[in-house]
């Protein structure tokens, strides 16, 4: 069982989103403890010491990160998943989105938390689900029902692990006006 080094060094696991806000994060982290970054992809593979790759759609894959990071000492105390966190997009609502949403959303929640109670953690894990859409923060972004789902396990899984700490954080992208300007501000929404 892996523990938090005794200083208080955090070792945090980011789910890295498309639009890049988690590779900002993961930037700004490494001075708060190790960093290890997960993209979504076809298969597992390990591709550094600190990036992986998995499939969203296997159960599996999350399982193998686990196991991956338990036999290397590299279990996570934070876990910050940003796969709900998309660039705004002029597409309809299709079966396509929405299933991807779905598993990009609330299946890799349900997994990712299986994978922890199948491995017994003991420690204390913060898990942070970053998403943006499902809140009018601003009152000027386009709402993403679809992205909805992820509510359920953010409410379940500490009723289920009792050791894990789960948060959603709603955000606001910037606009292309606003990084062409030079700023880069994001507003969070915390529930």
């Amino acid at each position: 069982m892996s523990k938090a080094d005794p200083q208080g060094d955090k070792r945090w696991l980011i789910f890295l989103d498309e639009a890049g806000v988690g590779t900002q994060l993961q930037a700004n982290l490494h001075h708060n403890g190790d960093v290890i970054s997960v993209r979504a992809g076809h298969r597992f593979d390990r591709i550094a010491d600190d990036d992986y790759v998995i499939n969203p759609r296997d159960k599996d894959d999350y399982a193998a990160l686990l196991t991956d990071l338990r036999r290397r000492d590299q279990l996570p105390t934070n876990i910050v998943h940003l796969w709900t966190v998309s660039a705004e997009s002029d597409e309809a609502l299709s079966f396509q989105s929405v299933d991807e949403a779905q598993y990009r959303g609330f299946y890799s929640l349900l997994y990712l938390a299986q994978a922890i109670g199948d491995l017994d953690f003991a420690t204390h894990i913060q898990l942070d689900v970053i998403s943006n859409g499902l809140y009018a923060v601003t009152g000027d972004e386009r709402l993403c029902p679809e992205k909805a789902t992820v509510l359920g396990p953010c409410r379940v899984i500490p009723v289920e692990y009792p050791n894990i700490a789960c948060h959603n954080i709603d955000i606001v992208l910037p606009t292309a006006d606003v990084l062409r300007k030079g700023r880069s501000s994001i507003v969070w929404l915390a529930s």
